[in-house]
């Protein structure tokens, strides 16, 4: 194993490390909506629960078969290679457009928008859009770290 091998790995195991309040999986907006206490199992076996007014507000955002494309939570992800204080919004389309909507209010609906955006271009936010976001939605975004 070379140097170079074992400090990926090294990193790698950090990366997975500092992640562990990550889900072990997302759910859709729609399931979430039905549930009584709105929640994800986390990776470090505790649960993360989702504020039924955040879910409601992002909800207002879509129609109801709409509302099964976004994944909660929607991870923001830390990533230094794309520049200083970039994070990169995860998932489908519908988690960029949650994200889109709250900094832009006047986006045209979803199905217009996604057929309309170049939405690979509309993933990356900066620290001061990041910080907007997480005090708008506290319990539906996660932080994230590559």
């Amino acid at each position: 194993m070379t140097m170079s091998d074992r400090l990926s790995k090294i990193l790698n195991h950090e990366i997975a490390n500092v992640n562990k309040h990550l889900p072990v999986r997302s759910i859709p907006l729609n399931m979430a909506l039905k549930m009584d206490i709105p929640q994800v199992r986390l990776r470090n076996r505790e649960f993360m629960s989702f504020d039924k007014k955040e879910l409601e507000f992002i909800a207002d955002f879509f129609t109801p078969n709409e509302q099964r494309e976004v994944e909660l939570p929607i991870f923001l992800t830390r990533r230094r290679d794309l520049g200083s204080g970039a994070f990169f919004i995860g998932g489908n389309p519908a988690n960029v457009y949650v994200i889109q909507k709250i900094l832009n209010p006047d986006l045209p609906r979803y199905m217009i928008w996604k057929l309309t955006a170049k939405i690979d271009t509309m993933r990356i936010i900066y620290r001061p859009q990041y910080q907007e976001i997480r005090k708008k939605l506290k319990t539906t975004t996660i932080p994230a770290f590559a």
